[in-house]
């Protein structure tokens, strides 16, 4: 075995996890001793070097995870839900490396682990604050969908290496190809759909997303809601690329209508910003879904998917990063606590205005484009059914548009209750962030080809 070119094909992970063990051991050896008030800092700055060295060449699928990861260690500055600040980075840098690993992975199995190392850490981050029985709890119930969609997925990869001898990607497309759709091939198509609803909280095996999201520290939603999601998607869309479409169709249509309907409807009625985050993203699971539901002649369009992942997360990582600015004003995240936001902070307003239209789809913004190119590739597919799966999609994201309003109407229209108010304080550091995310939403959405292009060449 040549171990420089194992060692170049997971450079970017081994990075990562080096930085982890380099984070822990200051924060352990040193910060906790000698500079106890410049562990946050520190270890967050660490976290961001390691993750600008893991970004490097173009801007790819795991080049978005890692900026994710660093995205999420800023906006993690000044959050006191935990004293094990090493800890804490130590698991989203390993997380973000299980992630890339998945997306380096040439077989199904090492995809596997790659995801099941950073769903491990993602259960161990949800229940971090021990203070808080919330988070305790959801981070329960979040391990344990996860232990069965993990189950699912196993089986479902147990069926394939049954019909094709092999979990290598390349020799499942070639093995399928050749193959007619058989009863194993159906019960393997729906424990992996299964199995991934579950990690990318689409309906109807979403709910734990409701809770993680409103209960786990803020910067940890931030995390699940984006990088997982982008690996997530990924990793579905190559498998089914591999697979059998013909067997994975009707699972794939039940899967994204419902997420559409039960996403969106239950958004609207949400009081808890958070919770509203957490249906959407089930509504945006059944938007992106939809680039599954297409004729099996035509090919997966994984760039799209992805692109519509990497926008899709900008946005959610900007507007959690606003509902932190709320939980440290107001101590919630209640929606009442955006009432005459625009007279606090017009700046937390403007950007929280460009995550929220970006989130709803609005041209020119990423949003946009990424349903665009996603709805655009169904249409492509030719059958009636696919053409009425894109049709609903987008009445469904005509849908949407009423709960995005309804939060900037809060923003910009609803008085502050009270005239006292003082103005939101938001650190420098925060506010650069969601500057450049919301900057990198209205440029990806300006110039979309050009993040495409960007992702050609790994897809």
């Amino acid at each position: 075995m040549n171990y420089t070119l194992l060692i170049q094909a997971h450079l970017t992970e081994l990075t990562l996890i080096c930085t982890a063990l380099i984070v822990l051991m200051v924060d352990r050896l040193i910060m906790v001793r000698c500079y106890p008030r410049l562990r946050d800092p520190v270890a967050a700055g660490l976290t961001v070097i390691g993750c600008g060295i893991a970004m490097c060449g173009t801007f790819q699928a795991d080049e978005a995870i890692a900026a994710m990861t660093a995205a999420v260690a800023i906006i993690s500055l000044g959050e006191r839900f935990t004293q094990q600040v090493g800890e804490y980075f130590l698991l989203l840098l390993l997380a973000a490396a299980g992630l890339i690993f998945m997306v380096h992975s040439s077989d199904l199995l090492n995809a596997f682990l790659g995801l099941e190392t950073a769903s491990l850490t993602f259960y161990v981050l949800v229940a971090l604050d021990r203070r808080r029985a919330e988070a305790v709890q959801a981070g329960f119930k979040y391990f344990l969908y996860g232990g069965v969609s993990a189950a699912c997925l196993l089986y479902g990869l147990s069926l394939i290496y049954g019909l094709t001898g092999s979990l290598n990607f390349a020799h499942c497309t070639k093995a399928f190809a050749t193959m007619p759709p058989s009863q194993m091939a159906y019960v393997a198509a729906i424990m992996l759909v299964v199995g991934f609803a579950f990690k990318l909280a689409a309906a109807p095996f979403h709910l734990w997303a409701p809770d993680v999201y409103r209960h786990a520290a803020t910067p940890v939603a931030a995390f699940i809601a984006s990088a997982s999601k982008v690996g997530g998607i990924y990793l579905l869309a190559r498998v089914a690329g591999a697979f059998q479409r013909e067997a994975m169709l009707p699972a794939l249509v039940v899967v994204t209508v419902l997420s559409l309907v039960i996403g969106n409807l239950a958004a609207i009625s949400q009081t808890s910003l958070s919770r509203l985050l957490a249906f959407s993203a089930v509504a945006h699971a059944g938007y992106v879904l939809v680039g599954l539901c297409i004729a099996p002649s035509q090919p997966v369009p994984i760039a799209a998917m992805v692109y519509y992942a990497v926008t899709y997360a900008i946005a959610t990582v900007g507007a959690f990063g606003v509902v932190l600015a709320l939980r440290r004003d107001a101590g919630s995240d209640c929606m009442s606590g955006l009432d005459g936001l625009n007279q606090r902070s017009p700046a937390l307003a403007i950007l929280l205005a460009v995550f929220v239209l970006s989130l709803a789809g609005i041209p020119p913004l990423a949003g946009f484009f990424g349903k665009f190119y996603v709805f655009a590739s169904a249409l492509r597919g030719g059958s009636s059914m696919t053409i009425g799966v894109a049709a609903f999609a987008i009445l469904m994201s005509a849908v949407s548009l009423y709960y995005y309003l309804q939060v900037l109407k809060r923003v910009f229209v609803q008085p502050l209750k009270d005239d006292n108010q003082p103005p939101l304080q938001v650190s420098r550091v925060t506010m650069i962030l969601l500057t450049l995310l919301a900057l990198a939403a209205i440029l990806a959405g300006l110039f979309p080809q050009g993040l495409l292009q960007s992702l050609a060449p790994q897809l």
